[in-house]
């Protein structure tokens, strides 16, 4: 008999009646000791999910930490639309935030809608932010073909907007989890971060002071080349 059907006839039983010295106070006891037991586990519980959260957090970096550097952060912009569903122009996803910054705050690259060329329906802008202000900068996108084809896209050179220094930047559409160019007979390694709408779209951008870094290649997580689609860099 359990502790439960114990109960249930002492309950049912008159006050004066004590089956088989039966201890209500015991019984009780018990019964805390088994709720408490049952919230120790669902802490318990949540407290695994936190854990393989963190982990998967982690593990899920690892493309931006084959970059060059500390790791770069992606930050909601205002407004952070989710999808590109406003007019030509609009924020399309999360600002990702690099580690390059001056007086005119940190230098950030996102998505922005692009409308009236044929095929295309973003482009990447690259400018500077600071107190939650994203003020005007360079955007480049596609001219050619569809902007979701494997291989690089919109490659723009490093320029000078308004006295400010902005990198050589474009994007890659593939499972690039390395980018590479040449500059002053040096090979490089970019930095790299997913678009938040599609992962497949991996923005990349070189250090500031190079005038131009050509012969981009592309390579996957097992080191193998990827297509490159178009490599030219645009003035």
């Amino acid at each position: 008999m359990t502790d439960l059907d114990s109960l249930r006839q002492a309950l049912q039983a008159p006050l004066t009646h004590n089956p088989g010295g039966l201890d209500i106070g015991q019984i009780i006891t018990k019964g805390r000791r088994a709720r408490r037991r049952r919230r120790v586990f669902v802490i318990g519980g949540w407290s695994a999910c936190l854990t393989a959260a963190l982990l998967a957090a982690v593990t899920s970096g690892g493309l931006a930490r084959q970059s060059p550097g500390p790791h770069p952060s992606v930050r909601p912009a205002p407004p952070a639309t989710g999808q590109c569903h406003d007019g030509p122009g609009t924020l399309c996803g999360l600002v990702i935030r690099t580690t390059i910054k001056n007086a005119s705050g940190w230098l950030v690259l996102y998505v922005v809608k692009v409308g009236g060329v044929p095929g295309t329906t973003f482009g990447v802008m690259v400018t500077y932010q600071k107190g939650g202000k994203l003020a005007p900068g360079v955007e480049t996108n596609e001219t050619n073909g569809s902007d979701l084809s494997p291989g690089f896209h919109a490659v723009e050179s490093a320029l000078s907007v308004n006295g400010q220094s902005m990198p050589e930047f474009g994007y890659y559409v593939g499972p690039a989890a390395k980018i590479i160019g040449v500059a002053a007979g040096k090979t490089l390694q970019a930095s790299m971060a997913h678009w938040s709408i599609d992962r497949q779209v991996v923005i990349f951008w070189f250090p500031l002071g190079l005038r131009m870094v050509t012969k981009l290649a592309a390579y996957n997580a097992a080191g193998h080349r990827l297509p490159t689609g178009d490599h030219s860099i645009h003035h």
